[in-house]
């Protein structure tokens, strides 16, 4: 069966590349929002723009007085009903930009949410929502009227819908058809579980003892296993995989550090800041200094 699955997958396409394939000249954005690790296989990796929403118009947005609050809200609360719900579904953030958003379900299971955005079905009443929005942020509505060129005019949203769907379909494909990249056989099912539930959740605020409660084990007795095997505790690895996260998103968008430190799990930008230079060697500004240019 393994054999068979490694020679399905070496036919497929990557999720990164059929994302590319299936919107060649469009405008529209499309994110996949992992929450279960999955893109941490190879062939479902998506490069650090389709991580979160790093187009010129929400950079824009976020740049506003309390812009970047009022985008992250939105996400969340869209995130939240795609995890609750388990069904596709359309709306509008605060600055009236569309977006589809469908989750991806395996076994009642929410493997990852894809959103497709950047719509915009009248203009006029866009140009007037963001007005109105900058209005309430008190912030000058010129910078987000001027990249509504930017944005892909939708005269029907079940056209993005469709999309999304393809993609939620490959997705599936890939995941049945491919085993983990990970090597966790060597290790007792516990550490195995924290390894996971790490990389899924890094970028929520989450312990061993979420681990534990989860999987109904003991946290100390975790805790110590996790030492043992991986040589580190487990904050010190949780650490380290939202530091990783971080540099993708520092040299591959240009998301302002603020935003990438809440991405990646960290709600005070300057421990952040403190961490990732403990880590690195260089403030994170540095860091993108050094390898934007090569992303």
């Amino acid at each position: 069966m393994y054999n068979e699955r490694k020679e399905v997958a070496a036919v497929l396409m990557g999720l990164d590349a059929f994302i590319g394939a299936v919107m060649p000249e469009s405008r529209a954005h499309v994110c996949v929002l992992d929450v279960s690790g999955i893109t941490k296989r190879d062939i479902l990796s998506v490069s650090a723009t389709r991580k979160i929403h790093a187009s010129e118009f929400c950079c824009r947005a976020k740049l506003m007085r309390r812009g970047l609050w009022l985008c992250i809200r939105c996400r969340n609360r869209a995130k939240d009903k795609a995890l609750c719900e388990k069904e596709p579904f359309f709306g509008k953030c605060p600055f009236g930009v569309g977006e589809v958003v469908y989750p991806v379900v395996s076994n009642g299971r929410v493997l990852c949410i894809v959103s497709v955005g950047l719509l915009c079905d009248d203009s006029n009443a866009l140009s007037d929502k963001i007005k109105k929005t900058a209005a309430l942020l008190k912030s000058p509505a010129e910078p987000l009227l001027e990249m509504m060129p930017t944005l892909q005019t939708c005269a029907d949203f079940n056209v993005y819908l469709k999309l999304a769907q393809a993609i939620a379909d490959h997705i599936l494909l890939l995941y049945n058809s491919t085993e983990t990249t990970k090597s966790y056989e060597n290790y007792h099912k516990a550490v195995a579980a924290a390894l996971d539930y790490a990389s899924a959740n890094y970028h929520k605020e989450i312990s061993i003892e979420d681990v534990a409660r989860t999987h109904g084990l003991n946290a100390k007795y975790i805790g110590r296993l996790f030492k043992e095997q991986i040589g580190e505790g487990f904050n010190t690895y949780l650490n380290r995989v939202r530091i990783n996260n971080a540099m993708q998103l520092l040299a591959g968008t240009r998301a302002q550090i603020i935003e990438i430190a809440l991405e990646c799990g960290y709600n005070n930008v300057t421990y952040f800041n403190r961490e990732f230079k403990k880590i690195q060697g260089v403030t994170p500004s540095a860091y993108r200094k050094l390898h934007i240019n090569k992303a």
